[in-house]
């Protein structure tokens, strides 16, 4: 299955709960989108939301870096290369997770959409509970796993 395009914008989007850091209050923030349609119609959504002081990209860098060639070139290729597209991503923007992220994720979308199935099902799901904390493990930490519930009782998981 072919990509038929590919679309990148820049949102600004406000926060449910601002928050406020040292000085400054937080009120909403800039996500870059990428949209990339298969032939069939299906759409796969990434996103980044990159913070220059955490590493080294600003949404703008983004958006720019999404608007190359490169990105626009995707069109045409094949979607069961996903993994080939990301690793190409990477060689070309190394060292700008943020432009990295928003391809890896809006590929992972779009090829899960592909298969009918949950992204988390292309690398698999952890169905038993976490291990018991080590001895080691501070006493809030042993308090908090006492107090977390399975989601699901094991006797009731079953495999297709």
């Amino acid at each position: 299955m072919k990509i038929k395009s590919v679309k990148v914008w820049l949102q600004q989007l406000p926060l449910t709960k601002p928050y406020t850091i040292a000085y400054k209050t937080i009120h909403d923030t800039e996500i870059v989108f990428l949209e990339i349609t298969l032939d069939n119609g299906i759409t796969g959504l990434g996103a980044s939301n990159p913070s220059e002081d955490v590493v080294g990209e600003t949404p703008a860098q983004t958006l720019a870096n999404l608007q190359q060639d490169f990105v626009q070139q995707l069109a045409g290729r094949d979607i069961r290369h996903f993994n080939q597209l990301i690793d190409e991503a990477n060689m070309k923007f190394p060292g700008l997770p943020g432009t990295v992220a928003a391809i890896d994720l809006a590929l992972h979308d779009a090829f899960g959409q592909y298969l009918g199935i949950p992204v988390v099902e292309l690398y698999g799901k952890k169905l038993k509970p976490c291990p018991r904390p080590s001895p080691l493990a501070s006493k809030k930490q042993q308090q908090c796993w006492r107090k977390q519930k399975p989601i699901m009782p094991m006797a009731s998981v079953s495999s297709k």
